[in-house]
């Protein structure tokens, strides 16, 4: 399979992308190739998200969640993975005995 291919099934085409170029222009297009929320319909549980929303929503999502991106949160969580890293390594190294 190449880096763009359709999937067809009886109720719906499913168009597979892995060209992050085409992903991109795909993603800076939004309003021309809607989302299909449906798919993410039961993250709806936990209410209204970045993930399900569409239009205005979406936006207003979105600039609540660019709040917790920041070079800050991004360090701990680098300093998390590191440590949680370190932390594993020792424990399998012990469980092996």
């Amino acid at each position: 399979m190449g880096d763009i291919w359709v999937l067809v099934t009886p109720f719906k085409n499913w168009v597979y992308i892995n060209d992050p170029q085409a992903l991109m222009s795909l993603f800076w297009r939004g309003t021309d190739f809607p989302r299909p929320v449906f798919i993410n319909e039961i993250l709806n549980v936990f209410g209204p998200n970045i993930s399900t929303a569409e239009g205005e929503r979406w936006k207003t999502q979105r600039k609540i969640a660019t709040h917790c991106f920041n070079e800050h949160n991004n360090n701990i969580v680098s300093q998390v993975v590191q440590w949680l890293s370190t932390w594993l390594a020792s424990w399998y190294v012990q469980t092996k005995g």
